[in-house]
């Protein structure tokens, strides 16, 4: 039933929309492909990833407050729950908000693993289009001669990476400035932030490497793609002159 679902309500669609672009793209390229689905893709995330920056954001406006809170009322749990959601209400802050671009990757990244791996690219499967879907009559897996698309590939899993450690190094000079100014050992949930910053930067980038280079260069090329928006949308919904932003 699941698997059923997942396929009608992601697979099909992903496919037919890869092999839409393969057909549009006058060099008919895979490649050139999953970077143009990454960015509709990213796109229609748009309105939900900007929400995500900005409640960041906000939540980080709100910790002072917080952490007020979190004094008051620490041998009264349900109260400090209470005061916190009513903080939320009132500042119109969805402490969830960036969790939701997270479920919305990882079916991506499994559908286009599954697309190269089973499906058998660059051989079509007539099957799986839908009628208005043009059957490209040549496909080609060759990115400008540089590597198979559907190959592993060491250097592309290492511009993955590269680009997962600027993402993260945007984000941390974005959003977290005062954080990281702090003097450490102020405070536990400072020295957890700090912490996590620095794995989200040095660590999660090499561990990008080696999962991109587990699967074919189209996973990399697609989390690559997709860093690289992630980061010019963090660049643009945090500019001074969004009434949003906080000059820190």
């Amino acid at each position: 039933m699941i698997s059923n679902v997942f396929h009608a309500i992601v697979y099909e669609p992903l496919y037919n929309g890869l092999v839409f672009l393969i057909d549009l793209i006058p060099t008919h390229n895979v490649g050139l492909a999953v970077i143009a689905l990454t960015i509709v893709v990213r796109l229609i995330l748009y309105p939900s990833t900007r929400n995500a920056i900005i409640s960041q954001m906000k939540l980080k406006e709100l910790q002072p407050e917080i952490e007020d809170i979190n004094k008051t009322h620490k041998d009264n749990k349900e109260e400090k729950a209470r005061k916190t959601l009513e903080l939320y209400r009132s500042k119109k802050v969805n402490p969830f908000a960036p969790i939701f671009p997270l479920f919305f990757q990882l079916p991506i990244v499994i559908t286009l693993y599954y697309i190269f791996a089973s499906s058998g690219l660059p051989v079509i499967n007539h099957d799986l289009l839908y009628s208005f879907v043009h059957f490209p009559e040549i496909v080609s897996t060759n990115f400008f001669s540089l590597f198979d698309i559907t190959e592993k590939s060491w250097p592309v899993a290492v511009v993955a990476g590269l680009s997962q450690f600027v993402q993260a190094y945007v984000y941390r000079r974005r959003t977290d400035v005062k954080a990281l100014r702090k003097p450490s050992g102020t405070s536990f949930q400072a020295d957890f932030e700090r912490s996590m910053n620095v794995q989200m930067q040095y660590v999660f980038p090499i561990l990008i490497i080696f999962f991109a280079h587990s699967f074919s260069a189209a996973i990399a090329l697609y989390w690559t793609t997709t860093n690289l928006f992630s980061i010019m949308q963090e660049l643009i919904t945090h500019r001074p002159k969004n009434p949003n932003f906080t000059n820190r």
